[in-house]
C-alpha cells in the first residue's frame, strides 16, 4: 500500500483521505476494505481498535469498499477514553 501523509495542507495526488483525531493522510486506497486500511495504519496513527469507521459522514462496517474521493474517518465516541466494558474489566 502506498501511504503518504499530507504535506503543507496541499491535496496529495491520491484518492482517499483518512483521518483519526489530529492525524490526516491521503493515499491510493480505492478498492480496499476498511478492515484492510485499519490493519495497515492502526499502529502508525494509533487508532483505537474500538473506533468506528465513518465514510463520507455515514457509519460503515469493516467490509465497506472505499472509492476514489472517499473520506474515511476513524471516530472514538466522546467519553470512551479509558472506558472498559464488562468483558474487558479485570475485576
Amino acid at each position: 500500500m502506498d501511504l503518504k501523509p499530507e504535506e503543507g495542507g496541499l491535496r496529495a495526488p491520491y484518492g482517499v483521505k483518512v483521518t483519526y483525531g489530529i492525524h490526516k493522510m491521503e493515499a491510493a486506497l480505492e478498492g480496499k476494505r476498511v478492515a484492510e486500511v485499519r490493519g495497515a495504519i492502526s499502529e502508525s496513527l494509533n487508532i483505537d481498535p474500538r473506533a468506528m469507521a465513518v465514510v463520507n459522514g455515514s457509519e460503515v462496517d469493516e467490509d465497506h469498499v472505499l472509492a476514489e474521493g472517499d473520506h474515511l474517518e476513524f471516530v472514538r465516541l466522546s467519553g470512551s477514553k479509558g472506558y472498559l466494558s464488562a468483558e474487558e474489566s479485570v475485576f
